[in-house]
């Protein structure tokens, strides 16, 4: 006797990336009421379910939805502008002022609008989001059918969104108030750094985040220079003094954390602090590296995350995988260390758990949320294909992305969007890079 599935995807590799999961061939999975109800072989799910819809992909691997753990959407609208500078000088005399004076409810619709375009064009089915008018972005989020974490933006400066980091704490409560319970949309405070945020800020969101419960997303240890003037100024480093004030917890996000002494990872492992390790920025920016190897070897929950795209150009999770395990191997002088599965995780499972959501997305498991992509293999640049996972992992891109489904809503199928005008959304960023240009140059 087989029961009814809404539908059933065939696929010629899947990798679950649950745990002590390997690549499967000619395998399938079986999707009822938008959640996984079978994975196996396929003639197990065919002779146990019936579908009226299956979904032959035989070229294909299927791959849980991709987590970006770290990202400002919005700003795919500022996408390569001063790539050259270092980062403190590209953020405070370039970066700020453009969004001093450009940023605005429709620049973040728009912006965050094609960042979703592309990140489902790259098989991204959630990600952590910081930027300036959060409500802004969750709504678009939610339109769109995607998952994110909405980091709301606390800093001290004034800025278009909000006068204060006062202001910034209290609508956080409000948008908290409103997502929750969502499917979807999740909210976070979203300090934006040590240097831009003032200790008594930090103990009143230590409070707040306490009482509710509230993932904290911060840029952390982002540069060498970020860690030596905070030493100067407090005596020492700023994982410490976070942990001081009562901050640093499993529900803490950890983004960049390049510059770590032992003392520092020993309060990152103690306190379970989740770490979003960003490549392919950090690279670009010259603003160091995470030593993965050894957060991983310790014990540390890591995901990857893009950044945004102006501080690398591409949200592009496969591009990070890639990254993380060139950037390992350099790091350890190794090729060997970890198993192309691991760097697959990383950006799948790893992120989820980081982001605190992986009972629910980041493998492709009984029970969870049909959150799914399937990436093209016949391509001449991936044959032949010997060992799948090192294929798509040295090989794949967005470029080859062919379905994501959230939930089991098919967001991209065959390669064409199905939620959003791709046409309009590409039109209307044409016209804001016009505008910004013409700004710049004058």
């Amino acid at each position: 006797m087989t029961s009814e599935a809404d539908f059933i995807v065939h696929a010629g590799w899947l990798f679950s990336a649950a745990p002590d999961a390997v690549a499967e061939e000619s395998a399938a999975v079986a999707v009822k009421d938008r959640r996984i109800v079978a994975v196996g072989a396929r003639p197990d799910i065919e002779s146990t379910w019936h579908t009226h819809e299956v979904i032959e992909l035989p070229d294909h691997l299927l791959l849980p939805g991709l987590v970006n753990a770290h990202t400002h959407s919005p700003m795919t609208l500022l996408r390569g502008v001063g790539n050259d500078m270092p980062l403190h000088e590209w953020l405070f005399e370039l970066i700020f002022p453009l969004e001093a004076k450009w940023v605005s409810p429709e620049f973040v619709a728009d912006g965050a609008r094609l960042a979703l375009a592309e990140m489902i064009r790259a098989g991204i089915t959630c990600f952590s989001d910081q930027y300036y008018f959060p409500e802004t972005i969750a709504t678009v989020v939610s339109e769109a059918g995607v998952r994110a974490q909405i980091a709301v933006p606390i800093i001290e400066q004034a800025n278009a969104w909000a006068k204060s980091s006062d202001e910034g704490l209290r609508r956080a409560t409000e948008l908290h108030d409103h997502w929750r319970g969502d499917e979807c949309i999740t909210i976070a405070h979203g300090p934006h750094a040590p240097y831009s945020v003032d200790i008594a800020t930090f103990e009143t969101l230590a409070s707040i985040s306490e009482e509710i419960q509230s993932p904290v997303h911060i840029h952390l240890h982002e540069t060498a220079r970020e860690v030596s003037d905070f030493r100067l100024i407090h005596g020492c480093s700023p994982i410490r003094k976070l942990r001081d004030i009562g901050l640093v917890s499993p529900r803490l996000q950890a983004v960049h954390m390049t510059t770590l002494d032992d003392a520092d990872m020993d309060i990152v492992v103690e306190n379970n602090v989740g770490v979003v390790h960003c490549p392919q920025s950090n690279a670009l920016l010259a603003s160091g590296l995470s030593p993965l190897v050894k957060l991983v070897e310790a014990g540390v929950r890591v995901g990857l995350g893009t950044d945004g795209a102006v501080s690398n150009n591409s949200l592009d999770v496969l591009q990070e995988m890639r990254a993380a395990k060139l950037l390992a191997n350099k790091a350890s002088g190794k090729n060997s260390m970890f198993s192309a599965a691991d760097f697959v995780r990383l950006g799948t499972i790893g992120s989820a758990s980081v982001l605190g959501r992986d009972d629910h997305i980041g493998s492709l498991e009984t029970g969870k949320w049909a959150d799914m992509i399937a990436i093209d293999m016949s391509s001449p640049g991936a044959q032949p294909v010997y060992d799948v996972l090192a294929s798509a992992l040295l090989t794949a891109s967005a470029s080859r992305v062919t379905h994501t489904w959230v939930g089991g809503s098919p967001l991209m199928r065959d390669g064409t969007l199905t939620t959003l005008n791709e046409t309009e959304v590409l039109a209307r960023a044409k016209a804001w890079g016009t505008k910004i240009s013409e700004g710049i140059r004058a």
